[in-house]
Formats: C-alpha cells, structure tokens, sequence
C-alpha cells in the first residue's frame, strides 16, 4: 500500500535514521520565513526577466519523433518548452515530462533562453531514467511539503534536502531534521495513513513545480534562516525547486 510504501522507504527517522535537531529557536515563525522565501524567489525571477527589456524572438526546432523539423517561433527568456508543446498537440502537452534542449535536461517550465534544438521525454521513452529521476524528485518535494504541514508550528521541522537515491530502488527520500522534543516520536500506521492522505489533497490541486538558477549569494540569503543548508558549501549556480510554496 502506499502507507507501507511511505513507512518503508520515504520517512528518515527513528533510532538509526534521526537528525538531532541542534537549531536554536529563530526569531520568525515558520510562516514567516516561508513568506520572506517566497518573496526573494519571486524578487530574483522578476529580476532576471528584467534583463530582457524588450521581447526578442528565438526559433526552436523540433526534433521528436512525430513533426520532426518544426519550428517555432517563441519568445525569448518568456516561452519554455511547455509552450513549445502546445504548438504540436495535447498529447505533447499531457504527456511530456521534460524536455531536451540542445541535448540538456531542461525543466518543462523553465524558460528558453536562445535559439535551439527541443524534444519531448514521457514515461514511455525506451530509456526513461531522466523522466524516472524527476519523477522520484517530485515524489520527496511533495513528501516534505505534507511533513512540514504535518506538525504544529511550535515544532520545528527543517527540510534539509532530497538526496539521490538510484532509481532502481523504487524509493524516494527527503532529510528533514525534527524539533528536539520529537526524538522519540516513531510514526504509526495510523500516521502514516493520515500523511498519505494529505499527500493525496496536495496531488490533488495540481500544483505547479517552480524552478529557478540563481546565484550562491541569493540562495544563502533565501536560507539565512536554515542552518542545515547554510551549512552546505555553495558556490556557482543552484538549482532551487519550488513547491506549495516550500523551496
């Protein structure tokens, strides 16, 4: 069942697995540090359409399968490949998971940002390990969303990050390190269910997976007040991820 799933494989806790949270109680609550994450995230978005004042048209050629040669004509740092998609047909749009751009893996919502070569990646790919790995991916963000709704605010529970686990597992994860006065807290089945459940609300609203490449500094500010991943040495662009406003 999908509780077992999540018991077995999804939560890092108990005796051998548990983060000693040694974090010292911040100043904002966590509604507010989410609120200052969102805002910076949408800051440096709108700070780096802005250096495109002016709408300059790219031409991206497709080279999938079905339409091969087709060229549109998009906007530049404004279409991504999800637009490019619904130039061909509904099913590009339903079923394409991520895109190739000049031969990189690129997010479907991530905009384009010159001329190139596109293709479409689905679950039905001969080898679909790019579509598995952002499958599991968005599997641990939806996971730590349901975890950090999980508790009441007085807890603190801080998402640290999803490590890569081998496809083949069949498993997805994501470190979070629990409030102190959690230490001994092991999940039941009934918790389990009930996490499942939320996770099912959330699939539920079709939520958007926002991604944007910044630079160290701005990522260090967006998590000033998290020390697990201030801890993390961070140089040259991130990646950050975003969803149901948790980055």
């Amino acid at each position: 069942s999908m509780a077992a799933c999540w018991g077995a494989r999804c939560l890092r806790g108990g005796r051998e697995g548990r983060f000693n949270s040694a974090l010292s109680a911040s100043r904002l609550t966590s509604d507010e540090v989410i609120r200052m994450r969102n805002e910076l995230f949408t800051k440096e978005k709108e700070r780096q359409l802005s250096l495109y004042p002016r709408i300059e048209k790219i031409e991206v050629k497709y080279t999938g399968k079905s339409h091969p040669g087709s060229v549109f004509v998009m906007n530049k740092a404004l279409s991504t490949p999800y637009n490019c998609a619904m130039h061909l047909s509904e099913w590009h749009c339903k079923k394409s998971v991520l895109a190739l751009v000049d031969g990189e893996v690129w997010d479907m919502y991530r905009p384009l940002i010159k001329s190139c070569e596109i293709q479409f990646l689905t679950f039905k790919d001969e080898d679909p390990e790019e579509v598995n790995k952002a499958y599991w991916r968005s599997c641990a963000m939806i996971m730590a969303s349901v975890l950090k709704r999980a508790f009441k605010d007085e807890y603190s529970v801080n998402l640290v990050k999803a490590p890569e686990v081998p496809v083949i597992s069949g498993a997805f994860c994501y470190d979070v390190i629990l409030d102190n006065r959690l230490n001994d807290w092991k999940p039941t089945k009934d918790n389990f269910r009930s996490l499942t459940r939320d996770a099912s609300k959330l699939i539920d609203k079709d939520l958007p997976f926002e991604t944007l490449h910044v630079e160290a500094k701005v990522a260090r500010e967006m998590f000033q007040h998290n020390k697990s991943k201030r801890l993390v040495s961070l140089s040259g662009e991130i990646h950050l991820s975003k969803y149901d406003n948790k980055l």
